[in-house]
C-alpha cells in the first residue's frame, strides 16, 4: 500500500506555470475558495451593507459610487447615483445615512444616465451620459455638500460620457460641443487661475485619438505618467505631445480599467488584459472557460474594483461545466498570479474603494438600493449580509501517473479547522458525476473517513454553506491499493 500525501493546496489557475501544466495540487474548479496563506484554503469573508437605508429610497439600480476627498476640510464623502421611474439622483455619505446634495442633485428625467466624476481643485467634477435617448447631462460640480450645474469652473465646458484628470487638466472624453459629438475626441481645460479653471480655448483645446474609424472611445486611465484612452477595438497613450496606438486590443467596459501599482488592468469580451508598458498581455488564459461564458449582449455591465493586490472582475452569471457561478467575479492576485472565484448573493451595478474609520474597503451597489461593503478576515464578516456564503473546490483528476492502474483506496485523512459541516464526494474516470455518496468530515484538526472505492483516476469536490468562521483546509492523505495494470493482463 502506498500514502499520499496532497498538501500545499494551490487555489484554482496558477498563472505561474506553462499553458500545458498543471500540478497536481492546483485546484480544478473553485468558488469562494481563496489561498489565505501558502498551501491553506480558506472559505472567502462576506460582506455587509454599508449602511441599512437604501439611497434616495430607489428600488431600482444604484449605478454610481465615487470617492470624494476635499482637502479644504479634511472630510471623506462617497457619492452615489441612483436611477429611479424616471428621474436621477446623487446623494452623499461620510459614515452613516445617505443624505440629499444641497442645490439641484436631481436629473430630472435621466434615469438611465450614466456617470463618470474625478476629484479636482476641492471638487468632483462631473459629466454624464444617457443611453436610452441619447442625451447628454450637463456637467456638474460637487463641493463638499453642494451639487452645482451653474459653477463659474463649468463655464464653456463641454459635455462628455467620460472625464479624467491628466498632468492636472480635466479632459472631457466621447465629448459634444454644441450640437456635434466627437466619439474620438478628449476636450481639456486651459490651465488653472487662482484655483479656478477656465474654458477659455475650449474649441482648439482637444487631441483626437483618429478619427471617422467608428471606434468609440469607452474608457480611459492614467499610467506611467501618460493618458491611456480605450476605444472598443483599439488602446491609445497620449503624454501632451505624442499620441499613440499601441494596440487593437480594445475594451468594452469602463468600468472594467483599473490602475494597481501602476499596471494597467481591463476587461474586454476576449478576457482580462494588463499592460505594462509593453504588448498588452492576456492574463486570463487558464479561465477562458468562465470568459466564453460571459453573455455577450452584457458585456458592460462588467465592472472591477480593486484593494491591495487583487483585481476583481465582475462577469455576470455563468454556466461551466455544469456549475453555474451566481453574481460571479474572477479575482486576480497580482502578487502571486492566480485566480479565484468570488460569487456575491447581491448583483453589483458599480464599485468603488472608500476609506471609512481608517478601513480601506470596496464598495459596490447593487439593484437593491443598497450599498454593501466588502470585508476582509480581520473584519470577522461571515455572510453576504445575512445570506450564507456557499463553497466549493474540486481536486484534479489523481492517477498517480499510472492511470492505467486499478487502484482502490480503502481510508482518507482530513487535517483542517473549522470545517464545520464541510461535505465531499468523489468522481471516479472522469465521469463528471460525483456518485460517491455524500460524506461529512466530522471533526476538525483531524478526521478519518472510510473510502472504499476502486479507480483508474479520482476527482475529490468539497463543498458546503455557512456563515460561520471560515474554514482552513490544509491537507488531506489517501490510502492507494494498486491492484491491477490492465497492459499485463
Amino acid at each position: 500500500m502506498s500514502i499520499f500525501n496532497f498538501t500545499s493546496f494551490s487555489w484554482w489557475l496558477n498563472c505561474g506555470v506553462g499553458d500545458f501544466q498543471k500540478p497536481s495540487n492546483e485546484l480544478w474548479a473553485c468558488k469562494n475558495i481563496q489561498e489565505d496563506r501558502v498551501g491553506i484554503l480558506k472559505r472567502v469573508p462576506g460582506y455587509d451593507k454599508a449602511n441599512s437605508h437604501t439611497v434616495n429610497a430607489a428600488t431600482n439600480n444604484v449605478n454610481f459610487l465615487h470617492y470624494y476627498f476635499q482637502p479644504s476640510t479634511n472630510t471623506k464623502y462617497l457619492l452615489a447615483g441612483s436611477k429611479s421611474v424616471s428621474d436621477y439622483s446623487i446623494q452623499y455619505r461620510t459614515t452613516w445615512d445617505w443624505t440629499n446634495m444641497s442645490s439641484g442633485w436631481n436629473y430630472a428625467w435621466r434615469a438611465d444616465a450614466e456617470l463618470s466624476a474625478v476629484n479636482y481643485l476641492d471638487k468632483a467634477f462631473i459629466v454624464g451620459y444617457d443611453a436610452i435617448d441619447a442625451s447628454y447631462l450637463s456637467p456638474a460640480t460637487v463641493k463638499g455638500t453642494v451639487h452645482s450645474t451653474t459653477d463659474t469652473d463649468l463655464t464653456n465646458m463641454p459635455s462628455g460620457r467620460f472625464l479624467v484628470r491628466y498632468r492636472d487638466l480635466l479632459y472631457v472624453l466621447y465629448a459634444k460641443i454644441g450640437s456635434d459629438i466627437y466619439p474620438s475626441r478628449a476636450y481639456y481645460n486651459d490651465d488653472p487661475v487662482d484655483m479656478a479653471i477656465p474654458w477659455w480655448t475650449v474649441l482648439t483645446n482637444f487631441i483626437e485619438f483618429w478619427q471617422d474609424d467608428g471606434d468609440e472611445i469607452t474608457g480611459w486611465a492614467e499610467a506611467y505618467d501618460k493618458l491611456v484612452v480605450f476605444k472598443t477595438n483599439s488602446v491609445w497613450t497620449y503624454d501632451e505631445e505624442n499620441r499613440k496606438k499601441i494596440s487593437d486590443i480594445g475594451c468594452d467596459s469602463y468600468k472594467t480599467i483599473k490602475v494597481i501599482n501602476w499596471v494597467l488592468y481591463w476587461a474586454n469580451r476576449y478576457g482580462i488584459w494588463r499592460w505594462a508598458w509593453d504588448l498588452p498581455q492576456l492574463i486570463s488564459g487558464k479561465c477562458q472557460p468562465m470568459v466564453d461564458a460571459i453573455d455577450q449582449t452584457k458585456l458592460s455591465e462588467m465592472l472591477a474594483s480593486n484593494v491591495g493586490f487583487e483585481y476583481r472582475l465582475f462577469i455576470g452569471t455563468v454556466t461551466v461545466d455544469w456549475n453555474t457561478y451566481t453574481n460571479c467575479w474572477l479575482c486576480f492576485d497580482v502578487r502571486r498570479e492566480k485566480f479565484y472565484v468570488r460569487c456575491t448573493y447581491h448583483k453589483p451595478m458599480s464599485a468603488c474603494k472608500y476609506i471609512e474609520s481608517w478601513k480601506e474597503r470596496i464598495y459596490f451597489w447593487s439593484t437593491n438600493g443598497l450599498v454593501y461593503k466588502q470585508s476582509t478576515y480581520i473584519d470577522n464578516i461571515n455572510s453576504d449580509d445575512w445570506y450564507e456564503i456557499d463553497y466549493f473546490f474540486i481536486s484534479n483528476a489523481l492517477d498517480f501517473w499510472a492511470a492505467q492502474t486499478i487502484k482502490n483506496s480503502p481510508n482518507i485523512y482530513f487535517f483542517t479547522k473549522n470545517c464545520g459541516w464541510m461535505k465531499y464526494n468523489v468522481d471516479i474516470d472522469s465521469s463528471w458525476e460525483f456518485k460517491h455518496e455524500n460524506k461529512q468530515i466530522k471533526t476538525s484538526n483531524y478526521a478519518e473517513d472510510e473510502l472504499s472505492v476502486s479507480w483508474h483516476r479520482l476527482t475529490f469536490k468539497f463543498y458546503w454553506k455557512d456563515n460561520d468562521k471560515p474554514f482552513e483546509f490544509e491537507w488531506f492523505i489517501l490510502e492507494v491499493e494498486w491492484l491491477e495494470n490492465v497492459f499485463t493482463k
